[in-house]
């Protein structure tokens, strides 16, 4: 379970609105996000105890309320619509930077720093047995050097809970 925290979906959910209006129109964009809350915080409940203090919780936070108003629309919103919609959210510029979009792993500087992050995510895993079969397993290929990140995951709290709750057509769509 993940507690509810009002700022992920106060802040995705109306540019989630925005966009599926002018995407899609008033009635859709309005019918998503007036019932969408009651959704997330269910969705937050359903959701693995990965740790409150889990440095990858952002994602499943910010993932969970797409899918919330994905499953709000009641079948007015198609996961490719999904996918239009997160993308634009994407490209929005105050997103890009709070997020880490802005990042360029062309840049050496960037791509230590994103191995830096990864690491010390991985380390809080290991710091945190508890938690550790329900979030996220990273596997690093150290032999690829310092300011390379070459990671992959065996395990990801996320995918598992898009199985369980027959949300696999929508995964990819937060995967931008």
């Amino acid at each position: 379970m993940l507690a509810y925290v009002s700022r992920y979906f106060n802040v995705i959910a109306p540019l989630s609105r925005r966009a599926i209006r002018r995407r899609y129109g008033y009635e859709l964009a309005a019918r998503a996000y007036n019932d969408a809350r009651p959704i997330y915080r269910q969705m937050l409940a359903d959701f693995p105890s990965i740790g409150a203090d889990n440095p990858m919780a952002d994602n499943a936070y910010e993932a969970l309320v797409f899918f919330a108003m994905y499953r709000a629309a009641d079948g007015g919103l198609t996961p490719d619509m999904l996918r239009a919609v997160v993308g634009d959210l994407f490209e929005l510029p105050a997103l890009k930077g709070a997020i880490g979009l802005s990042t360029n792993l062309n840049r050496a500087t960037d791509m230590r720093r994103m191995n830096e992050s990864l690491r010390s995510h991985a380390r809080w895993t290991d710091e945190h047995p508890a938690e550790a079969p329900y979030t996220w397993d990273f596997n690093f290929c150290d032999s690829r050097g310092d300011t390379r990140v070459c990671y992959h995951f065996t395990r990801c709290p996320l995918n598992d809970f898009c199985r369980e709750q027959d949300l696999m057509t929508c995964c990819p769509s937060c995967a931008r």
